[in-house]
């Protein structure tokens, strides 16, 4: 086996998602549609595909791996991708086969439209459950499994061999692969210990692999080091594991294997797809992103409208089958996204929101800042247009008296909690200090050479500390925060990322510390477990922190029973 530091290991697979990155402006120029290559039909071992597409979640869809309405929602509306998976199911002993029989009506209705599903395992368990899980799929109607093996993959080999001895050649087998993993080993930690495997090594582990009746292998790059590279995060480039999976299909040809190459990693531009295709990149594309989020991807792609497509992908909410009338309170992404669902399901929608005009807390953002987030917000605001029945209400701002007048069936809560109010600590007031609604004068150049200290720890925090610090609008930016970490409730792929990269730019994270007391320009901190004392020089505080309560508004509709039906995003 060969030894990898873990240093030299993240070295390593950076530079190949670098490279990946700067494929990525190359290849996009030098393919407009149409897409042949992405349209046309492909031979995975027994089945027939309409197109060159895996669409594979990484996450349960609905919440819950028994499909529910949701679910059954999301996969009718993208069956014309032709190949799909479930979200993922363990391989360990808590995981029951006949959950698997749930989803014969599902798979049914699928195979009808021409579509074809398999069942992803998450590869946990051992090699009996694992085995049983896989038949137990087959008396289902799944066409095949994909195991995702990206983090503990020892067994993988024999796994596939016993599923293709049992199964035969018609059920397929599709692997998730990483081209750097640790290497699990009885009794050691390999975040400890650095024993890491090096893309040479798992590139023979990969022929191994095939040549044991792997159908295909969906390539990514990462170990447990690297979290944002296992499951690619948002912030990365589109195409970020493209130069891994040229690695692979150029190994496979020259040892003619046939096996396919399934290439991931933000892939939800078509001209990305169609031109990883052209150059021999790989055999399928697994959509991610905007690929799996906009029902409309294949559509759109086929007809030119790519611009149009959703940038990323967008949570799904239960909706009733009765006509509602419905009031959602915040025009952010998310009550954008929820009014955009509810309108399109029949739904009468008013909109209401407090700013002058729609976006949320991204509205505050100078345009070079939360880049992604900004890209999402302008889509849903097209859409916003072109459905015109949504009544939107700026400068509102919605109260109890106001609910109760528009005699509504549902009340959507889709705005954040109130800012905390200033801390009541000594010398409060000493440092300047502004609240995220004013950010323009935290980025308008004159705290350029300044310390600026961002109190808070969800996403807006996150995302304000990161313009200030990657832009080099300050001296150095401090995420302060009382919370044990930052980005809770976010994918962990993004908060690995913000934090890893974040310290890369030199900005600095003190999590899980209390702010004591305020004196020359310094914010004195305490720990609230250990009593350890720290402290950090700052020129301009930042509150952005927010209350974890229940917003008031909900609690007196609760309350007064405002509407039937009473949730909060």
């Amino acid at each position: 086996m060969t030894t990898v530091k873990k240093d030299a290991l993240i070295a390593e697979i950076t530079e190949i998602c670098a490279r990946s990155g700067r494929a990525e402006a190359e290849l996009l120029s030098t393919e407009p549609a149409p897409y042949r290559n992405l349209f046309s039909p492909y031979q995975l071992a027994d089945i027939p595909l309409p197109n060159r597409c895996l669409i594979a979640p990484k996450t349960m869809v609905g919440g819950s791996f028994v499909p529910n309405d949701i679910a059954r929602r999301f996969y009718l509306a993208r069956a014309e991708a032709g190949l799909l998976t479930t979200g993922p199911l363990s391989t360990g002993r808590d995981s029951d086969p006949l959950l698997l029989q749930r989803w014969m009506s599902l798979n049914e209705r699928l195979h009808a439209k021409g579509a074809h599903i398999l069942l992803q395992l998450q590869q946990d368990g051992t090699v009996k459950h694992a085995l049983s899980l896989a038949s137990a799929g087959a008396a289902a109607g799944f066409d095949g499994v994909c195991i995702d093996a990206r983090i503990q993959d020892d067994e993988l080999t024999q796994i596939v061999r016993e599923i293709r001895a049992r199964l035969g050649s018609g059920f397929l087998i599709l692997c998730r692969v990483s081209l750097s993993s640790a290497v699990p080993e009885s009794g050691l930690n390999p975040k400890k210990n650095g024993r890491y495997r090096g893309l040479a090594e798992q590139l023979e582990r990969m022929t191994e692999l095939a040549r044991a009746g792997a159908d295909g292998l969906e390539v990514s790059i990462g170990c447990p080091e690297t979290p944002w590279l296992l499951s690619p995060a948002s912030q990365l480039p589109a195409g970020c594991f493209a130069e891994a999976a040229r690695a692979l299909k150029a190994h496979f040809r020259v040892l003619g294997i046939r096996s396919a190459v399934i290439a991931s990693g933000r892939l939800s531009d078509p001209g990305l797809a169609e031109a990883l295709l052209k150059k021999g990149y790989c055999d399928l594309v697994s959509l991610d992103g905007a690929g799996i989020g906009d029902p409309a991807w294949f559509r759109k792609a086929a007809t030119g409208q790519e611009e149009t497509i959703c940038p990323c992908a967008l949570p799904l909410y239960p909706l009733s089958p009765e006509k509602e009338r419905i009031a959602v309170i915040g025009a952010g992404c998310r009550g954008l996204n929820y009014a955009l669902q509810a309108s399109d399901a029949g739904h009468s929608v008013d909109l209401y929101e407090e700013r002058l005009r729609p976006g949320g807390d991204l509205a505050l953002f100078p345009s070079s800042a939360a880049e992604v987030k900004k890209e999402l917000l302008a889509y849903l605001l097209e859409e916003l247009k072109k459905r015109p029945q949504i009544r939107l209400r700026t400068g509102t701002r919605a109260d109890a008296e106001l609910l109760k007048k528009g005699a509504y069936d549902r009340i959507v809560f889709a705005c954040r909690p109130e800012a905390v109010s200033t801390p009541a600590v000594q010398g409060w007031g000493e440092i300047p200090f502004i609240t995220a609604e004013s950010l323009e004068e935290a980025f308008s150049g004159q705290w350029k050479k300044k310390r600026i200290a961002v109190l808070g720890s969800d996403d807006l925090a996150c995302d304000i500390a990161w313009a200030l610090q990657n832009e080099g609008q300050v001296r150095r930016c401090v995420l302060l925060t009382d919370k044990p970490t930052v980005m809770s409730g976010e994918p962990e792929e993004d908060r690995a990322w913000f934090m890893h990269h974040f310290r890369l730019r030199g900005g600095q994270m003190m999590t899980g510390k209390r702010i004591s007391r305020i004196r020359f320009h310094t914010i004195f901190t305490e720990d609230p477990i250990s009593g350890e004392e720290g402290y950090v020089r700052c020129d301009l505080i930042i509150l952005a922190q927010r209350e974890p309560a229940p917003l008031r508004l909900y609690e007196e509709a609760v309350r007064e029973r405002l509407a039937p039906q009473i949730q909060i995003l």
